[in-house]
């Protein structure tokens, strides 16, 4: 994995353990408040997703199995490496495509989106139970992308 490498300290928070991830790596992941990550501690590999902390700051937790593995505890220095998650990527129902496709330059501004915002985008749009609530908020993302360019 080629991502973003820091040196973090694993703290005792809460109930939980963590990393506090810095705010230029935040910012490299794309800045969403939830980031969904691949990422490796001490170079054992986990799956999660950053939370807020406060500020740019977010928060990697570490679970039980990944500390262990990576002989860790609290106050320890943890070399951390971070990738965006795109497992979940989504895919596009034709109407939003078509929408997208309909704007100058749409598709470079839906493109410039974190993962995570689109993702939010879309989960959306398909909550919507009827026809014209969906069309709707088609019409709002444009009008987004719009404003965006």
């Amino acid at each position: 994995m080629t991502g973003h490498r820091f040196i973090g300290q694993l703290h005792h928070v809460g109930l939980n353990y963590g990393v506090l991830v810095p705010g230029d790596v935040v910012e490299e992941l794309g800045g969403d408040l939830y980031i969904p990550v691949l990422g490796s501690a001490n170079g054992v590999p986990f799956a999660n997703r950053l939370v807020p902390a406060g500020g740019d700051l977010r928060l990697l937790y570490l679970d039980h199995s990944v500390r262990s593995a990576a002989e860790i505890e609290v106050g320890a220095s943890v070399d951390i490496e971070l990738v965006i998650d795109l497992r979940d990527e989504v895919t596009l129902d034709a109407d939003i495509d078509a929408a997208l496709s309909s704007i100058a330059a749409g598709w470079g501004v839906w493109d410039g989106y974190p993962a995570a915002k689109r993702a939010s985008i879309v989960k959306r749009i398909n909550e919507a139970k009827r026809p014209r609530t969906r069309a709707k908020r088609i019409q709002r993302l444009t009008e987004e992308i719009r404003q965006d360019l």
